[in-house]
């Protein structure tokens, strides 16, 4: 796109301010963590100087992602891990049953 940074967050910052920021990016962890992830890259650049209770509120915010991200890496490591461990059995459903057309059973 050419931007340096997302224009939107560019444009919300000054608004809203940098804690009101933190705070709704916060809110939006369980909905929405692609889109804090990628706030998340580009707010140290835009917070205010010298301004230590803004620096601590996204220190806070990026410690609470970080652990989700690794709860979520855990969980999805887990449920693979099961499922390959898993006997597959394939029956056809039918005369012509295909490979799109298979019951699986675990």
């Amino acid at each position: 796109m050419g931007f340096n940074r997302p224009i939107w967050l560019k444009c919300v910052v000054p608004k809203l301010g940098f804690r009101r920021v933190i705070s709704t990016l916060d809110k939006k962890l369980d909905t929405d963590p692609v889109a804090v992830d990628k706030a998340l890259y580009w707010l140290p650049r835009l917070m205010p100087k010298g301004d230590m209770t803004s620096a601590q509120a996204l220190r806070e915010l990026q410690d609470v992602f970080a652990r989700r991200k690794d709860d979520a890496e855990r969980l999805a490591h887990s449920i693979k891990t099961v499922v390959e461990t898993k006997t597959v059995a394939v029956h056809p459903l039918g005369k012509r049953a295909g490979r799109r057309n298979a019951e699986i059973k675990f």
